[in-house]
């Protein structure tokens, strides 16, 4: 599910050319519950909502979820599933504006709302199987205007879900399709994370090196979450531009480095085999 090359921001003319369609495109794709699970549309510094992976386990059951937390003023377009509404599962080019009745929208507090969630032989929410698709959103921007977006998601309850891509119709009150960008008129290249690393080799065999090429004054560390989303390795007050981390022990599998400085976080999916 994942995109290759950079994260980059597309600045596109919409169809009718009446707005400017801005949309970015994640690589790596953003894991839910990490900090790139807080999705921004617009830049403008306030988080447009956020995405939770959940996991518990009591016994020999296991008890997985995937939530979206909607901010003040926000909403989702959402419809009925089995015990609560959840985000609806829009594909390519569903229409998205103020004329759909479907928008679930915050009001005086937040809300959080389920996309899907598998409790012990119970499956709820419209995004309990392996699915990936948009949600459409209205989000108050930058400008204090209400504006219309769209969020790719993969969403495995089972496993972990990502962020895709997102949207979003720069134009107060104007309609926007699921996946839009329009015609292409510029590219721009995201800036490099602050804690932009590398893991060599990735698929991984026995060993591999993670490569931070500006070392924080303070130093970093680095965890290693399991599919679960679980802690597995852990390494803490790293001042080195290099490190070398024995994974011998891990079964094969996906499995997530989450790297932090004590104000950044950044991460990276690896495969063991």
């Amino acid at each position: 599910m994942g995109y290759s090359g950079m994260a980059t921001a597309f600045l596109a003319v919409a169809s009718e050319a009446r707005g400017q369609v801005i949309s970015t495109d994640l690589d790596p794709d953003a894991l839910f519950n990490l900090p790139a699970s807080q999705v921004d549309l617009d830049g403008d510094g306030v988080i447009d909502f956020r995405f939770y992976d959940t996991f518990t386990s009591a016994g020999s059951s296991a008890n997985h979820g995937c939530e979206v937390n909607v901010p003040i003023g926000n909403g989702v377009i959402a419809s009925p599933a089995p015990t609560q509404i959840s985000p609806s599962v829009l594909v390519y080019g569903s229409a998205i504006s103020s004329g759909n009745s479907a928008f679930t929208t915050a009001g005086p507090n937040p809300i959080s709302l389920t996309l899907g969630w598998h409790l012990s032989s119970w499956l709820y929410g419209n995004w309990y199987n392996p699915t990936t698709g948009f949600i459409g959103v209205h989000f108050v921007a930058g400008d204090g205007e209400t504006h219309y977006g769209w969020i790719q998601l993969a969403v495995a309850i089972e496993e972990h879900s990502y962020v895709l891509a997102y949207g979003y119709e720069s134009m107060p009150n104007e309609q926007i399709a699921a996946g839009a960008t329009g015609a292409t008129v510029g590219l721009t290249t995201a800036p490099q994370p602050i804690l932009d690393f590398v893991i060599a080799p990735n698929p991984i065999s026995d060993r591999a090196t993670i490569s931070l090429p500006n070392v924080p004054a303070d130093g970093w560390s680095i965890q290693v979450l399991d599919p679960l989303g679980r802690v597995v390795i852990t390494k803490t007050t790293i001042h080195a531009e290099k490190l070398d981390v024995d994974l011998q022990s891990l079964a094969p599998g996906t499995y997530f480095v989450r790297l932090d400085d004590g104000v950044n976080t950044a991460f990276r999916k690896v495969v063991k085999r």
